[in-house]
């Protein structure tokens, strides 16, 4: 089996990091950064636009009558300071978790997780999956190299009943580039911002797919949409499935659509806590699975026919068993 997680923040999250963008404007508020900086005097003021640093930059063209040149200069501050907070994050990471460790505890998390849940005729699909020999591939939206320092050893057995499955980690695709190296902020598409008022070159760095596609991250986007489509079941994992990652979420559906029944997405919801999820009650526990499905969904660009084709093939998780760091040192 070929399986591809996929890493947003969450993932730095569960490892005691401070990563999210609102850890990132506590530091620049006490480090006194930029004051004069019309952003960084707008993110102070009103912080609540400011929940998603990307988004937000690209309304900000909207809601302000601004200078392109003084945002261009703004914008590349924020990129500048943003990597040296996360530097900073990411030297507090200890040795106590070991990624090879919780994939092992994931073969038998999953389905569990997925029993506990009344998906049953689900657990049973990903069973069969996880009794295969395993290539892990890891697609990362995130710009720490947290992943690589958890590697530690990279081929290893795990035991399934009377069956050894053959674990194999390859390296991960960092595919919004890393700290001190090309990193990529900003928008999906020029209708997330006002493109009219810049020039031509600001569009080929502001808007991720040409970013991407264009300039150094070239490679990494290339090979995130191969071990993606070379896949037979995705985990998307402490992602926020935003809009200023939209390109990714419709290459998923299309993995989807095309690929049938044998493409499957655990899609582990974060927001929803597994007490919640009713055991007894089964209209409340179906609610449950279709408001998880339907947050991807609608990130799909698939007409409504084929967002109910898919949605069999989507698995949601719940809980915060998976890639802890609080777990990983209980055991």
């Amino acid at each position: 089996m070929n399986l591809t997680i996929i890493f947003g923040n969450g993932f730095d999250k569960n490892l005691g990091l401070n990563t999210t963008y609102p850890d990132f404007y506590s530091w620049l508020d006490e480090n006194q950064k930029k004051e004069s900086d019309e952003i960084y005097c707008n993110i102070k003021e009103k912080p609540e636009n400011w929940s998603d640093l990307e988004l937000a930059l690209g309304k900000y063209t909207f809601d302000n009558e601004i200078m392109p040149d003084k945002f261009e200069e703004s914008y590349e501050n924020l990129i500048e300071d943003l990597n040296e907070y996360l530097l900073l994050e990411q030297g507090k990471l200890g040795t106590e978790f070991s990624i090879g460790d919780s994939i092992t505890e994931l073969f038998y998390s999953i389905e569990k997780n997925l029993v506990e849940t009344g998906q049953n005729k689900n657990s049973q699909i990903i069973r069969r999956y996880l009794s295969q020999p395993t290539d892990v591939n890891f697609v990362t939206f995130n710009y720490t190299d947290t992943l690589e320092k958890t590697m530690g050893y990279k081929k290893f057995v795990v035991n399934k009943g009377v069956n050894q499955v053959l674990v194999k980690l390859h390296s991960p695709i960092h595919v919004h580039g890393t700290l001190n190296s090309s990193m990529v902020l900003g928008v999906n598409d020029e209708t997330q911002f006002k493109s009219e008022i810049f020039d031509n070159e600001f569009p080929e760095f502001f808007v991720k797919n040409k970013n991407l596609t264009d300039h150094v991250n070239s490679t990494e986007l290339d090979k995130a949409l191969e071990v993606i489509f070379s896949s037979e079941v995705l985990f998307l994992f402490g992602v926020s499935l935003g809009d200023t990652d939209k390109v990714y979420w419709e290459k998923i559906a299309e993995w989807l659509l095309y690929g049938g029944d044998d493409h499957i997405v655990l899609l582990y919801d974060y927001e929803t806590p597994m007490g919640s999820i009713s055991k007894v009650v089964q209209r409340r526990m179906e609610r449950s699975w279709n408001n998880t499905k339907d947050k991807f969904l609608k990130q799909s660009g698939l007409s409504s026919d084929d967002q109910k084709r898919i949605s069999k093939q989507i698995f949601p998780l719940y809980g915060n068993g998976f890639f802890n760091i609080e777990e990983a040192q209980k055991n």
